[in-house]
């Protein structure tokens, strides 16, 4: 009998019970912990708009920006053959410091015009 070969047939309702280890029927992982409970739905929280402080704060740090932007243009030495190179910088820099906020000014009217608190 010694060389015939035993072979285990598993049950398949038994597989999702064969890391469990507890006779009381709660379930453990492969690692002995238990697994959690099936999650709660979460509470329903009311849809807020980014804090109505964030699209000034924006227009702040693009005002600074701006400032610290156009004085290192202006204070940096240029080349003599291109003398329009400080107004076509300084344009640039003040298109995209009107443009950073836009974002933000847009996204917070949306929710006041919506009513949305």
């Amino acid at each position: 009998m010694s060389d015939i070969e035993q072979t285990t047939v598993i049950d398949p309702a038994q597989v999702g019970r064969m890391a469990s280890s507890r006779v009381d029927g709660r379930s453990t992982t492969m690692y002995g912990r238990h697994r959690k409970t099936p999650r709660k739905t979460p509470k329903s929280r009311p849809v807020r708009p980014v804090e109505p402080f964030m699209a000034a704060l924006m227009t702040v740090f693009a005002a600074l920006w701006l400032a610290g932007m156009l004085a290192a243009v202006w204070l940096m030495p240029m080349s003599a053959p291109a003398p329009w190179a400080r107004e076509v910088v300084s344009a640039v820099c003040v298109a995209a410091a009107v443009c950073a906020p836009v974002p933000a000014w847009a996204y917070l009217a949306c929710h006041v015009k919506e009513g949305r608190p």
